[in-house]
């Protein structure tokens, strides 16, 4: 357990460096990027526009999916594991997130992914993964690791806020 949250609590600092600008993912050149070429090149516009768009659509993921973490996050501060509708409330919030996690796969183009496409799906992913663990902690009645899933769909959820803040 330790482990993990220090796996995430890691992914959250290094996450706030990029976004800081304080380290990069890309290799450093000393060039600036010439922005000409999108001025005088009519093809690459329609590039630019496309790129902006994959980031509106990253923005939308990554707000609905702060949301519904947020709601389920009121859902867990008492975990009530002996409660039939508490379990179909936790269950219906689940598939939607794993829904919006489906969906944040889909919106990032794996092969040409910036810095914070990268840190996006990190963010995703560990989400996606305290989802396991939820079901497995409400499964077992085990109230430390939904506790644990918890804590860290919140991590994930301060990333994707920072994420937000960045391409907004």
């Amino acid at each position: 357990m330790k482990s993990k949250v220090a796996q995430i609590l890691i992914t959250l600092l290094l996450s706030s460096l990029v976004f800081s600008g304080l380290i990069s993912c890309v290799p450093y050149s000393p060039q600036m990027p010439d922005n000409s070429a999108v001025q005088s090149n009519p093809e690459a516009a329609p590039q630019a526009q496309a790129e902006d768009a994959g980031e509106d659509e990253i923005v939308a993921v990554a707000i609905e999916l702060k949301t519904k973490s947020n709601d389920l996050d009121g859902l867990l501060l008492i975990p009530e594991i002996n409660n039939d509708e508490w379990i179909s409330k936790v269950t219906l919030a689940l598939a939607d997130i794993t829904d919006l996690c489906e969906q944040a796969y889909e919106v990032v183009p794996l092969d040409s992914m910036t810095d914070e496409q990268a840190v996006f799906l990190e963010a995703v992913n560990n989400i996606d993964d305290s989802v396991d663990l939820l079901l497995k902690g409400i499964e077992g009645k085990n109230v430390a690791l939904i506790d644990q899933a918890s804590a860290e769909i919140w991590l994930a959820n301060e990333v994707l806020t920072q994420i937000v803040e960045s391409l907004e």
